[in-house]
């Protein structure tokens, strides 16, 4: 049995504790095409306080993530999204 994710919990201001990285999974059709490897940027989002997956992840350049589209990508890994990392908060805030 797989033990359940605990994700971040949010600040006093109501901002996440902690970023995760993910970029769509091979394959995952959008808009009815199929998502290409250069499609495949690393978005940040911020991370769900709680155990239970939300409905959709968002990241902060407004791209969202249905259940199953998405995996977590380690640091350093893959392109990442301008936007996501113009947008993001930085990490001492």
């Amino acid at each position: 049995m797989v033990s359940p994710i605990r994700f971040g919990t949010a600040t006093p201001r109501g901002r996440p504790s902690a970023t995760i990285a993910v970029r769509f999974l091979p394959g995952v059709v959008l808009n009815g095409r199929r998502i290409g490897e250069r499609d495949r940027v690393v978005h940040l989002v911020p991370a769900p306080a709680g155990t239970v997956p939300p409905d959709r992840l968002q990241a902060f350049c407004g791209q969202s993530f249905a259940p199953g589209q998405a995996e977590i990508v380690g640091v350093g890994r893959g392109m990442p999204c301008v936007v996501c990392l113009a947008a993001a908060p930085p990490a001492d805030a």
